[in-house]
């Protein structure tokens, strides 16, 4: 069902986020990578495509902004959007009514 879809996609998005923390915490010296950055755009994918629109585009929507912030914060960090993290979002917002603003704020 509907709930469980965008369900599945959270929780991936929560094993990403402490992967991240303890990956970026750790004494590791972890450079950016596209590993890194597929797994990000695999849980935007899943939001985007989930079956609650609306929700799932601001899941990720949310997740790139994070991705924006924390690579520009620190160049080194695992989070480092690419081409395709961001035409994903933007895809997903052009396909929505009144999304110009947003799609405006990425560019």
């Amino acid at each position: 069902n509907a709930a469980n879809n965008i369900l599945h996609v959270k929780k991936a998005h929560q094993f990403l986020s402490e992967f991240e923390n303890d990956i970026m915490k750790s004494n590791l010296r972890v450079l950016p990578d596209m590993k890194f950055t597929r797994l990000y755009n695999a849980v935007i994918a899943g939001y985007i495509s989930s079956t609650e629109k609306t929700d799932g585009i601001e899941l990720a929507k949310t997740l790139l902004t994070h991705m924006i912030e924390k690579h520009t914060s620190n160049p080194q960090h695992i989070a480092r959007p690419n081409t395709t993290t961001f035409v994903k979002v933007m895809t997903a917002l052009a396909r929505g009514e009144d999304n110009a603003q947003q799609l405006d704020m990425l560019l």
